[in-house]
């Protein structure tokens, strides 16, 4: 771990390079705080324990490579919605799709430019706040449908209802996507 300011996103570097490692911290540094991983184990651990604001993956590595390193990843809540960007000195489309197919956010190729990778990170960490921001609005609304006592129903464009909440299923006796009667 290089940088300390906890006010800052965390980024975690995940790549067998060195080298690479000590370039991207210098693209990053004054993004937010820059962790770094040399192989997948740690990177997946390091992920679960700090929950960074985005990764930066290697797709070529020792071990795990980096789109087994991204299922595991998808397979944990804690972190599969952390956005990925890979890194690779490919640069073919399939290999592309191949990552962004897997669950990755975007796909930088090698030889880097530090100004290209600390706009793309930035992106992607506006992004991913947005997407939080709209999840809890979300929330906050499906809260806020619950708890009044008039009967709030939505339907698609269609007429297909697609939202009831507790007021409206006790009114119609039908649960929503439950296919119960509420009780009385």
């Amino acid at each position: 771990m290089f940088s300390s300011d906890e006010s800052l996103h965390k980024i975690l570097v995940v790549d067998d390079d060195i080298s690479q490692i000590t370039f991207l911290h210098d693209a990053l540094k004054d993004i937010g705080q820059v962790l770094f991983a040399q192989e997948g184990l740690s990177a997946l651990e390091i992920a679960r324990n700090t929950q960074p604001d985005v990764i930066l993956l290697d797709i070529e590595m020792p071990g795990l490579d980096g789109l087994q390193v991204l299922g595991k990843l998808k397979e944990h809540d804690s972190t599969r919605d952390i956005p990925v960007i890979f890194i690779t000195s490919h640069n073919s489309v399939e290999e592309q799709l191949v990552c962004l197919k897997s669950g990755a956010v975007d796909f930088l190729s090698k030889p880097l430019h530090p100004l290209v990778v600390a706009a793309r990170v930035q992106t992607h960490l506006a992004l991913h706040a947005r997407e939080r921001d709209v999840v809890q609005v979300l929330r906050h609304a499906k809260v806020a449908l619950d708890a009044i006592g008039d009967a709030v129903i939505t339907t698609d464009k269609d007429g297909r209802i697609t939202f009831l909440n507790p007021a409206a299923e006790l009114m119609i006796g039908v649960l929503l996507n439950r296919g119960k009667r509420p009780a009385h």
